[in-house]
């Protein structure tokens, strides 16, 4: 069985001696637990990640250390080794904390172990053995989406790592390339998109999603910030107003405006080769149909892409993916 943590993924064993060590790995921002003897990382090329574990060397004379594979020595480094002690009394032990670096082009997986033991007894096998593993993805491969070639943009890359900066650098151009927007930046943990007037940061709040691959979108103009709910706003009040707001937006919504309104901007993105409004099923057996926002791409595979990057309705218009196939069959598919 594996656990996944973001950004970081482990496969845990069975409960045992080496559970009371737990890993604590330190990567892209985040800092997570892992226990087991057996562990999996995810990592990047080029950066660097930290793994401490508590040592108690003081009374027991007992040390940990780093062993790495002899085939993974010449990308994966130990840059630091430092013992960390805390200043008052606390629960717990100290902890030794290794600071390793992950070299660019490196092949995957690198392995190495952790074991503890005392320096003089270099014949006796050490009391607690850590195998790790690192899964390596390239950091280099991120490139916006091509869509004559139908090419999704870091599909080296599994989401868990798609921090903030790795967001701006698969969508941060087809972002670019709508109307009204004048920059892509990063904020704390955020992805902060610049509009050119309070309109236009009105049009790409409509329009984009809130968050994209789990990394929160920020819209930006000068003095307008999202999201806008007061902060003394309490929790009812805020779902009262986000009630009516969607009410209003039901029973005003016309997709022949929405159409003309964010038509010509959605069809700048890459991999859209139409857009229009058309009557679509509801359902197979159902004869109800509702007008819908209909976004038509090249291939199949783009359709994840764009579906990360809008909302799932526009002004109370939902948006619905089709991709353009050879013999695209009847005109109104089920949903």
């Amino acid at each position: 069985m594996t656990t996944t943590i973001s950004p970081l993924s482990a496969t845990p064993a069975a409960a045992s001696k080496v559970d009371a060590y737990p890993l604590q790995v330190g990567y892209l921002g985040e800092n997570k637990e892992v226990r087991g003897k057996n562990v999996s990382l995810d990592v990047l090329q080029g950066t660097k990640i930290t793994l401490a574990l508590p040592e108690n060397s003081g009374s027991s004379g007992y040390q940990w250390s780093v062993i790495v594979d002899d085939a993974s020595e010449k990308y994966l480094k130990v840059v630091d080794d430092e013992r960390l002690v805390p200043r008052c009394p606390t629960p717990g032990f100290p902890q030794r904390r290794f600071t390793l670096e992950i070299a660019e082009g490196a092949p995957s997986p690198l392995k190495l172990s952790l074991e503890l033991a005392r320096p003089w007894g270099e014949t006796v096998p050490p009391s607690v053995k850590k195998d790790v593993t690192f899964n390596v993805f390239a950091n280099s491969k991120i490139e916006p989406l091509n869509a004559r070639q139908g090419i999704m943009p870091g599909g080296c890359i599994p989401p868990s790592l798609r921090n903030a900066q790795h967001v701006k650098a698969l969508y941060g151009n087809a972002i670019m390339g709508l109307p009204g927007v004048n920059g892509v930046g990063l904020g704390a943990g955020t992805l902060v998109v610049n509009a050119e007037s309070k309109s236009a940061a009105k049009k790409l709040d409509n329009l984009l999603e809130d968050a994209i691959d789990g990394v929160p979108v920020t819209i930006k103009n000068v003095g307008v910030i999202r999201p806008q709910t007061p902060a003394a706003m309490t929790t009812e009040a805020a779902a009262e107003a986000k009630a009516q707001a969607e009410a209003a937006q039901f029973h005003l919504a016309d997709p022949g405006k929405v159409l003309r309104k964010y038509g010509a901007a959605i069809e700048t993105l890459p991999g859209v080769v139409g857009v229009n409004v058309e009557a679509v099923r509801l359902g197979p057996m159902l004869p109800a149909q509702q007008d819908m926002l209909v976004v038509r791409t090249a291939t199949p595979s783009e359709i994840g892409f764009l579906d990360n990057l809008l909302e799932d309705e526009i002004e109370g218009v939902p948006v619905k993916f089709i991709a353009v196939q050879p013999n695209p069959g009847p005109i109104y598919r089920p949903l």
